[in-house]
């Protein structure tokens, strides 16, 4: 009788529990495309793509921090800006989407981490975060959005938890309002 293919069968069923044992669950890796994290004072003041917002604060020092968002139904992708995010001005900052199909949430990763791991300055500055993600062919998506300063302690917080409502075609959510030095 031939073994081989006994031997096939229990590596492939050994591979398949360990494949399955380190999967995260239903989550996917980074789903996002486009990313893109604006120097200090936003996309608008380094002449980068963004959705327009004609109501926008033309100052750099005093703003609401929000969430935008626009569907192209054509490409089935969502825009994702949040702009006037309020960090300090040394940081090494990201941003990534991540889709859980167990829970049906896409959640939205941004990280602020010191330069080279330790170094920052006395300034704060405010950034816009940008990211496409795919809509799947649905109306409604749930969407948290989360922030992880590296050196605060309490690890990631979270920035918005809500439903975008793709049929309207955009959206704006205030974040949080006056942020900023403002008076």
């Amino acid at each position: 009788m031939n073994r081989f293919p006994k031997y096939i069968a229990v590596i492939m069923t050994f591979m398949s529990i360990i494949l399955i044992a380190c999967s995260d669950q239903g989550t996917s890796e980074d789903i996002g495309s486009e990313a893109a994290i604006s120097e200090c004072g936003g996309f608008a003041n380094t002449q980068a793509k963004i959705i327009a917002d004609e109501n926008s604060p033309g100052a750099l020092e005093c703003g609401d921090e929000t969430l935008q968002w626009q569907y192209d139904s054509e490409t089935d992708q969502v825009k994702l800006v949040n702009d006037f995010v309020w960090l300090n001005c040394c940081g090494d900052h990201s941003i990534k989407a991540i889709y859980d199909e167990e829970i049906n949430r896409y959640e939205i990763r941004e990280k602020d981490q010191p330069v080279d791991g330790d170094a920052r300055c006395g300034c704060m500055c405010t950034f816009d975060f940008s990211i496409d993600i795919p809509a799947f062919g649905v109306e409604k998506i749930n969407l948290l959005l989360t922030r992880e300063i590296t050196d605060d302690e309490g690890g990631a917080s979270e920035i918005y938890n809500g439903e975008l409502n793709l049929s309207e075609g955009s959206g704006k959510i205030i974040i949080t309002e006056n942020v900023g030095y403002c008076e």
